[in-house]
């Protein structure tokens, strides 16, 4: 197992530095429209942590925020 770790560590290393060097960061520029600091539910990312960390509650069929 450690073997297979440090294989796996040093195919990492080769792959990281052709992706950096071949993909150029302003591939990601939607990243910005995703804002993980607020709850406002406005991307895909928002609303799924909004649907996992809710809890059902059966008296009345809404969710709940969790504490």
């Amino acid at each position: 197992m450690v073997i297979t770790a440090w294989v796996l560590g040093l195919l990492v290393l080769p792959l990281r530095a052709l992706f950096t060097k071949f993909i150029p960061a302003s591939a990601f520029g939607f990243m910005s429209k995703i804002d993980l600091e607020t709850d406002t539910d406005n991307n895909c990312i928002t609303k799924c942590h909004a649907k996992i960390t809710r809890k059902k509650d059966d008296a009345d069929d809404s969710y709940a925020k969790l504490d």
